[in-house]
């Protein structure tokens, strides 16, 4: 099963990625093995079927890190993956790195796909542009 991986791995990337240069021998296996998990997960919720679709249709799933740049602590510019949901998916989205929006926009977008009528989440600005609904 996907919550049990059989291998060895570190538990925390905050050594590996806290230091003046990444360690990417360290962080490379770790990061794989995060990912097959997501992907093991996933693989799971597509195949559980239901009259109006599948698990994964019916989830909404956010998988990212909580910095930009570990090395310096940063907030912007996270790399952040979405999965199912009522979500255009089959895209990668890419935006001006200086002027980026407010991470809380994607949740704003994401609680509107929900059903959940909300314009505001935090900071929010607004929806992110470009992640449109299904």
């Amino acid at each position: 099963m996907w919550m049990e991986p059989p291998f060895q791995m570190a538990t925390t990337t905050f050594p590996i990625m806290v230091k003046a240069k990444v360690n990417f021998s360290n962080w490379m296996p770790l990061t794989r093995a995060h990912m097959k998990l997501l992907n093991g997960m996933l693989d799971d919720l597509k195949g559980i079927q239901d009259q109006e679709g599948t698990l994964l249709d019916h989830s909404l799933i956010l998988f990212g890190s909580n910095f930009g740049d570990a090395n310096k602590h940063t907030t912007d510019n996270m790399p952040i993956l979405v999965a199912g949901g009522n979500l255009e998916h089959g895209q990668h989205l890419a935006f001006d790195r200086k002027r980026n929006y407010p991470l809380p926009n994607l949740f704003v977008t994401m609680l509107q796909s929900m059903g959940i009528e909300t314009d505001q989440f935090a900071s929010s600005t607004g929806t992110l542009r470009g992640l449109n609904l299904g």
